[in-house]
């Protein structure tokens, strides 16, 4: 997908996630597309929001508030290095996303991508 070389340019993509689904979603927005999932279990997602964010009464049932702008900001740098690797040729998507996935949990690049995907 980042090196397509067909005549139209590819904005979307959809894709089974298979566990990848929030550091997915902050790689593609970095790298400047719209990534789709195929989301299991529908009614049981939530919307996430930054912790400091007030959410309105009517909303509540449906949203977290589980994202920490501190943890992006903290290691934004290293979530840039990640996606100028992929965009550069210098890393694959696939093993970039392998490297991150949901193994990597303790990462403080997982936990920053992952909390950007989720946002």
């Amino acid at each position: 997908m980042v090196r397509q070389t067909a005549v139209a340019n590819v904005e979307r993509l959809a894709v089974d996630t298979h566990g990848y689904t929030d550091f997915g979603m902050a790689m593609g927005k970095l790298l400047g597309f719209d990534l789709c999932p195929r989301l299991s279990h529908l009614r049981d997602r939530r919307l996430h929001v930054p912790r400091e964010v007030s959410v309105p009464a009517l909303l509540a049932s449906v949203v977290e508030r589980d994202v920490s702008l501190s943890q992006i900001e903290a290691s934004w740098d290293q979530l840039i290095r990640v996606a100028a690797s992929i965009e550069g040729g210098w890393t694959s998507a696939v093993l970039a996303l392998t490297r991150f996935g949901a193994a990597s949990r303790a990462d403080p690049i997982h936990k920053a991508g992952s909390a950007l995907g989720k946002l």
